[in-house]
């Protein structure tokens, strides 16, 4: 079985990304279903899970800076990966310390 890892502590990588559509979210233009949904179409229209097959038997881990995996662009990645290949499993790997933010 293959282990993937979506840890959600910090940075942002660059795979798979919609920059416009994640910009209308955070500068709030559109809310978290819209941005959900949009980024869904995305990553269906996207032909970039692909990579996934370079690391079979490996862990993979997708960084991000939201502090929980809710509203987690890399959870979104996660569950379509999931979806697409066999024996994936996520975890979700988040702390917070003392004041908060995630370490």
């Amino acid at each position: 079985m293959r282990s993937f890892a979506a840890a959600v502590t910090s940075g942002q990588s660059s795979l798979l990304q919609a920059p416009a559509l994640f910009n209308d979210y955070k500068n709030e233009q559109i809310d978290w279903a819209g941005y959900e949904a949009a980024y869904r179409d995305f990553l269906d229209a996207h032909p970039g899970l692909d990579f996934v097959r370079l690391y079979q038997g490996k862990r993979i881990c997708l960084l991000c800076a939201e502090d929980t995996p809710e509203r987690c662009p890399r959870r979104l990645l996660a569950e379509k990966i999931a979806e697409e290949y066999d024996g994936v499993t996520v975890t979700h790997q988040h702390t917070r310390n003392s004041n908060g933010f995630g370490h």
